[in-house]
């Protein structure tokens, strides 16, 4: 299985770019599967993680062969280092997901199970029960001290291609949001720094804002991204604020103000997004509503609590996603950081698509 290589690793020697040809059709089956169970379709089990192998052998590659291309600031290595970040986060997320499963469903039964003597049982009881569970404890902490490291060196090389691209002009700016949009990702879904990954995903906003315009579907999925980041940190009046310009950006596509904002045949896809963001949306201001007069009713009993107010909001029920992209959230322990000032950017004409 292999993929084309694109034209920015022209430089590198043909060992190098048949690897990244390899990662490449791994990631892309990768992107096309879902990493939990989702109607019927196989899962990306274990894809994303022969993916980030194969990036980072070529990574290794060209840093110990000082190849062509610009080295190791060029925009090239910026890309296989996006490419490798990728995989590592698609990774540590595939891995937290099924040490969640096993939490939940325990080990797997065999389906055919040997039996033997009453003698060989008493003999097996007489010894240390323990050891299979100290085992599987032992493997569970070795997989989350992996997904930690995964996690870990995702952000070191994210962190090192959004630098590269930053300082190499203007025309890498997507790029640049990509590495943002990443790094959200990697806080959102594999640490537990949802602050974090808020932030990264406005600073991908406003970047986006000025460099796609008012009506990109970028735009919108980056304002969905931060909805999930701030619900999953019950901010809920910020989550509410990043829904809603979710549903201003698709309300422009639904209803173009220039030929830029036009979605041609994706119409009726659009206004399915479109409807679902509404619904989600109103079911949060309902929660909200229903939080600040509950908080009213018992402040004027002289007993306002907390407790209460997230009663109120328990009793919602909203939607848990309304775009392919958005996963339940498996929070971890990880990589905190500060985030940096978004870059600026001029205003150039809005992505189609």
């Amino acid at each position: 299985m292999t993929c084309r290589v694109p034209a920015h690793f022209a430089d590198y020697s043909q060992a190098v770019r048949e690897k990244i040809a390899e990662g490449l059709a791994l990631l892309q089956d990768a992107r096309s599967r879902p990493i939990q169970p989702e109607g019927g379709l196989e899962t990306a089990a274990g894809r994303w993680s022969d993916a980030a192998t194969c990036f980072s052998e070529a990574v290794e590659a060209v840093e110990a062969e000082e190849m062509g291309g610009g080295g190791r600031d060029s925009p090239a290595f910026a890309e296989l280092l996006m490419l490798y970040g990728e995989a590592l986060v698609g990774s540590a997320r595939e891995a937290l997901e099924q040490d969640a499963e096993r939490m939940v469903l325990g080990p797997q039964v065999p389906s055919v199970v040997a039996t033997g003597s009453r003698e060989e049982e008493e003999e097996e009881e007489e010894e240390a029960p323990s050891g299979k569970e100290e085992a599987r404890e032992a493997d569970t902490a070795a997989e989350a001290e992996a997904s930690t490291d995964e996690g870990q060196r995702a952000w070191e090389v994210l962190e090192c291609a959004r630098a590269v691209f930053e300082s190499s002009g203007v025309v890498y700016t997507p790029r640049v949001i990509d590495c943002y949009e990443m790094l959200g990702d990697l806080s959102l879904y594999v640490n537990d720094a949802f602050e974090q990954a808020a932030s990264d995903y406005a600073i991908g906003i406003a970047l986006a804002r000025q460099y796609y315009g008012e009506g990109s579907r970028r735009l919108g999925g980056l304002y969905h991204s931060r909805y999930v980041a701030l619900r999953s940190a019950n901010d809920w009046s910020g989550a509410l604020e990043a829904l809603e310009g979710a549903v201003r950006v698709f309300e422009r596509r639904v209803h173009p103000t220039t030929a830029d904002e036009s979605v041609g045949d994706a119409h009726d896809e659009q206004r399915a997004v479109l409807r679902e963001l509404r619904t989600e949306r109103d079911a949060v201001r309902e929660a909200l509503a229903r939080k600040e007069a509950a908080a009213n009713t018992a402040g004027s009993n002289g007993h306002a609590t907390t407790s209460s107010a997230h009663g109120a909001m328990a009793d919602a029920t909203l939607p848990t996603e309304t775009a392919p992209d958005v996963v339940p959230v498996v929070p971890k322990r990880g990589v905190k950081r500060e985030a940096p000032e978004a870059p600026q950017a001029p205003n150039t004409t809005d992505e189609s698509t």
